[in-house]
């Protein structure tokens, strides 16, 4: 995950220390790691039970912590499958910062860690939820490829009314979506914008759509 997340930052533009992208053979790995706390603006910890455990760990955690203190460098911790409690018994004082969960997925931790990495960057430019590929297909304006650039495209109507049950969840740019979140997408989507849906899927998908989000305890006339 650290090697995902990693690029996705690379991709957003950002400048990323990683050992794997920037180490090589024969390099002093507690130097080269101290040399990149040292030089990095902020400490992005990726923090799991196995990192809790590692003595090179221990060290760069304890680094990135005294850094914090007499610099004021911030500190961006993940929780990968650990609880509070454990990373309070190793460090108390990361446990009271506040901290994103892996859970999120790739693109969500991606973004949330872009908002803070940006601070102070002179010009910012925000694209408008209505451009978003994601944003557009849960609203039911826009497709997707299924499996690959190569696979048929669907709409979330098309998913909702043809996929099977054991094709959930649906994974999109990181996000997880089940069933019953898209159906609730899709019943604020016809509650907004009946006609106009009912015009681009016809009446008798988006009739059938209603059914299922009634089936599911999600009544779309009572989001108008």
């Amino acid at each position: 995950m650290a090697g995902e997340l990693a690029g996705a930052l690379i991709f957003k533009g950002f400048r990323i220390w990683y050992d794997r992208f920037v180490l090589r053979v024969g390099d002093n790995l507690l130097a080269a790691i101290e040399q990149g706390l040292t030089a990095s603006k902020h400490g992005i910890l990726l923090i799991s039970p196995s990192y809790l455990s590692k003595a090179w760990t221990s060290f760069e955690m304890d680094t990135l912590i005294r850094q914090s203190i007499e610099t004021g460098k911030k500190l961006l911790p993940i929780w990968h499958g650990v609880t509070k409690a454990e990373v309070n018994a190793r460090h108390p004082g990361l446990a009271g910062i506040y901290a994103l969960t892996s859970g999120l997925g790739i693109r969500i931790l991606a973004t949330s860690l872009s908002e803070v990495l940006a601070e102070g960057i002179p010009t910012r430019g925000l694209v408008p939820p209505y451009e978003s590929p994601v944003f557009r297909f849960i609203c039911g304006k826009g497709e997707l490829r299924l499996g690959n650039a190569e696979g048929p495209a669907f709409t979330l109507w098309e998913a909702l009314l043809f996929f099977k049950e054991n094709e959930y969840p649906l994974s999109v740019e990181g996000e997880i979506f089940d069933k019953g979140i898209l159906l609730w997408y899709a019943a604020e989507a016809m509650a907004r914008n009946e006609d106009s849906l009912r015009e681009r899927i016809g009446d008798e998908r988006f009739d059938a759509v209603w059914q299922m989000c009634q089936a599911a305890g999600i009544d779309p006339a009572t989001l108008r």
